[in-house]
């Protein structure tokens, strides 16, 4: 399923016998863009305590209504190891959340298919391999996470090659992998009114000092784009449009 970050963003989290509060954030890792927690506000349940759960501990992969069902209760999240709210999270605690839950860690584990073929073309993953081998940290800093939060991300500017294309608005995520798929983007005040759709994995660089994205488009080939209405579902018919226009597969779930 295909949903967009802000609704996740609020939804209901509720354990096997209980509310647990509700989703504030969504932390992703920013070297292949895939969701790795869910952030709950407890809603005072547990003041000044961070929760984070992993999609893997989700019941069901999409919302029911405006909730997410965990499969979990709450005395094992009130027992877990408890992370600071005002500090950014270590591998270290990723690590003890991991052994305490039984979660599968997905650091030092081989991706298959990092660059996903099915959206790129080839000139395109060969110009992101190499953007990821320049970012990659140095072999000693790889303890460190690169977890992101989408709420933070969220308004970061994007420039293309020719100048400044408009803000992110939103993200879409594939709740069936849960990758962000694509980045909503905000044309205004250049095109004001219009919000197109970015594969999230086309961001081949972001200065996170300047809060800024860069993109390998054009303004014109962002301008001709097919048009995204967030009030409609994204379907096959307009993946195909995006893949007709920029070139490239679309990725359908």
């Amino acid at each position: 399923m295909l949903i967009t970050t802000s609704h996740l963003i609020g939804c209901g989290l509720k354990s096997q016998d209980g509310s647990l509060g509700s989703v504030a954030d969504l932390y992703f890792d920013d070297f292949n863009w895939t969701v790795r927690y869910l952030v709950a506000n407890t809603g005072g349940w547990l003041t000044g305590r961070q929760v984070l759960l992993s999609p893997e501990s989700l019941c069901e992969p999409e919302p029911s209504g405006k909730s997410l069902k965990v499969c979990l209760t709450r005395d094992q999240i009130q027992n877990s190891p408890p992370l600071d709210a005002d500090k950014p999270v270590n591998r270290q605690q990723e690590e003890a959340l991991r052994r305490y839950y039984d979660w599968t860690p997905y650091w030092g584990t081989p991706v298959a298919d990092p660059l996903r073929p099915d959206v790129y073309s080839p000139e395109q993953a060969a110009v992101v391999a190499m953007a990821r081998r320049k970012a990659a940290p140095p072999e000693q800093e790889k303890g460190d996470p690169h977890l992101r939060s989408v709420e933070d991300v969220v308004g970061y500017a994007v420039e293309v090659k020719d100048g400044e294309l408009g803000r992110i608005h939103d993200f879409i995520v594939d709740t069936g992998v849960w990758s962000l798929r694509y980045a909503v983007i905000n044309t205004a005040p250049w095109l004001p009114g219009r919000k197109v759709l970015l594969g999230a994995e086309w961001i081949l660089s972001v200065d996170w000092d300047r809060q800024t994205a860069r993109v390998e488009l054009t303004r014109d080939q962002v301008r001709n784009s097919p048009v995204y209405e967030p009030a409609k579902p994204i379907d096959r018919q307009l993946e195909e449009k995006i893949k007709a226009h920029y070139g490239s597969p679309a990725n359908f779930a």
